[in-house]
């Protein structure tokens, strides 16, 4: 299933919000309050180095029927997965946490979600079955498979250095 929400941001660009839970059909349109998708980014450390920034999002999305707390509810860390486009481009990846979800009471009610892109699941996790060589491209795609996204790595930036002009 596939709650869709499909609205003009601030900027007059088409935004799509897709909320995933099991297999992709059938897709539900779903109605978003006036602030459906708000993205953040945090250092994981915060010295400012900047080793690792991880995105999150705050969404909030009008209740339905099928769209509601119980339907939602699950331990599994991946169960709902979260797409964000903007002009039909894939803009921001991430899984609903858990434990962070809420209903607000009124009418009409309210479900908030809150969604990790899991690049702080990369803080502590151990890599094993690594070569004794392997390139940055290789380690950099075995640390995003960690995070369970299926994100593609487009660059790798390499620096060499320049042994020619040293310094004393």
């Amino acid at each position: 299933m596939i709650w869709r929400l499909e609205y003009e941001n601030a900027h007059g660009d088409v935004a799509r919000l897709d909320i995933q839970k099991g297999d992709a059909t059938p897709v539900e349109i779903i109605e978003g309050t006036e602030n459906p998708f708000l993205l953040s980014y945090e250092l994981e450390d915060k010295n400012k180095k900047g080793f690792i920034m991880s995105s999150f999002a705050d969404i909030s999305i009008y209740e339905t029927d099928t769209f509601n707390i119980d339907d939602l509810k699950t331990l599994d860390e991946t169960a709902l997965s979260v797409k964000w486009y903007i002009n039909n481009v894939l803009e921001w990846t991430g899984f609903v946490v858990p434990d962070f979800f809420s209903r607000t009471i009124g009418e009409p009610a309210i479900v908030n979600l809150a969604a990790s892109d899991r690049l702080s699941a990369l803080k502590d996790a151990t890599l094993d079955g690594l070569d004794e060589y392997i390139t940055l491209r290789a380690l950099f795609k075995a640390c995003l498979a960690k995070t369970g996204l299926s994100l593609s790595l487009a660059y790798t930036v390499d620096f060499k250095a320049d042994t020619t002009n040293i310094m004393d």
